[in-house]
């Protein structure tokens, strides 16, 4: 099953679940992040987990990203959005 979360960037909120859903056999994920994370967050001890982990995909690094992030949501069996645009 191809699972694709989208939100503002990666943090401590979502990792557990990301951490979870890649622990589930058969499952493909991928976290699209959708803009760098705020200074004021990294000022407020937030860890910048964007280029961490192999399933994040930072869309905003480029429009190759981009098209590709759209072509994964588009293709995902389940698609779960957080902090982003409509």
């Amino acid at each position: 099953m191809k699972t694709v979360m989208v939100s503002n960037f990666m943090n401590h909120h979502q990792f557990p679940f990301s951490q979870g859903i890649l622990s589930q056999g058969g499952v493909e994920y991928t976290f699209v992040a959708l803009e760098a994370i705020p200074q004021e967050r990294l000022d407020m001890g937030y860890e910048d987990m964007n280029h961490k982990y192999p399933f994040v995909l930072c869309a905003y690094d480029s429009e190759e990203k981009m098209r590709r992030a759209e072509k994964l949501i588009d293709d995902a069996d389940v698609a779960i959005y957080g902090s982003c645009p409509d």
